[in-house]
């Protein structure tokens, strides 16, 4: 675990390079990212001026691999003591932030995935339900319907409520609360679609990590959508308080670092 640990914290975009003495002229003496007013990870945003929801534009089609995650036992602290602030976003989808150390890219769709996988998976834990005001009714083919009858088990041990409503189809009345608004059945769908495709071969472990690592893929800003610097803010700061802020469910980095030294030899005014 310790090793697996220090492989996954903030990696450095080129090469881990012993630093040189800095020789530069007077006037660049100056400390050229000076301390902001206000940090990231200093304060509290008021969460009702800032809403994930307008994230949510459009399903994504991506197949979801499996991840074995792991809780980080605190070690987001290094994410937390950097004070980062959003100066801009980069490509329509990298958020670009700063501190004194230097610059650093944060993938959004990454770093959300990272918040809502594991927001679902800890719901998936409560077990707590919702009852929806509208039944949604799930038609399935005859085999993926005999599939969800025989485990369907499965799903009201994770919140779900569900009978049988006609030919192949279930009537789902209520589902966990970690389903959002408005994505109530691409959710229900994309659960039993997970629980179908386990083909019998069904672990409560992987079950919950795939669902949550799906559901959380589906729910994330994409690449090239475009997000405001107060989300981008809210974004990063809901990251901090992730057990594991450093990598997406599929393991990819969620954020990568520029180092002021790096930066300034690329400018060639350091060796």
């Amino acid at each position: 675990k310790t090793a697996l640990y220090n492989s996954m914290l903030i990696p450095k975009a080129v090469g881990h390079e012993e630093e040189k003495t800095l020789d530069v002229t007077s006037d660049y003496n100056d400390n050229i990212i000076s301390k902001l007013p206000s940090t990231l990870f200093t304060k509290e945003p008021d969460e009702n001026n800032y809403s994930l929801h307008s994230f949510e534009r459009k399903e994504n089609s991506d197949e979801v691999q499996m991840n074995i995650d792991f809780k980080m036992d605190g070690k987001n602290e290094e994410i937390r003591k950097l004070e980062l602030y959003p100066v801009g976003i980069a490509l329509g989808t990298y958020i670009i932030a700063e501190n004194e150390e230097g610059i650093f890219m944060i993938d959004q769709h990454a770093a959300q995935e990272r918040v809502n996988y594991e927001k679902v998976l800890k719901g998936i834990v409560t077990k707590t339900s919702q009852v929806m005001g509208v039944p949604i009714a799930i038609e399935l083919s005859k085999s993926d319907f005999e599939t969800i009858n025989n485990n369907k088990n499965i799903l009201t041990d994770i919140g779900f409520e569900l009978e049988e409503f006609g030919i192949n189809t279930f009537k789902v009345s209520a589902h966990p609360t970690w389903v959002k608004t408005g994505k109530e059945e691409a959710t229900i769908r994309a659960v039993f679609d997970t629980l179908i495709e386990s083909n019998g071969d069904f672990d409560p472990v992987r079950f919950n990590d795939r669902v949550a690592a799906t559901v959380a893929c589906k729910a994330s800003i994409k690449g090239n959508m475009r997000i405001t610097l107060n989300e981008a803010e809210f974004l990063l700061h809901e990251l901090s308080l992730c057990d594991n802020p450093y990598n997406c469910p599929h393991g990819r980095p969620t954020i990568i670092k520029f180092t002021k030294y790096e930066i300034e030899k690329m400018f060639k005014r350091v060796m």
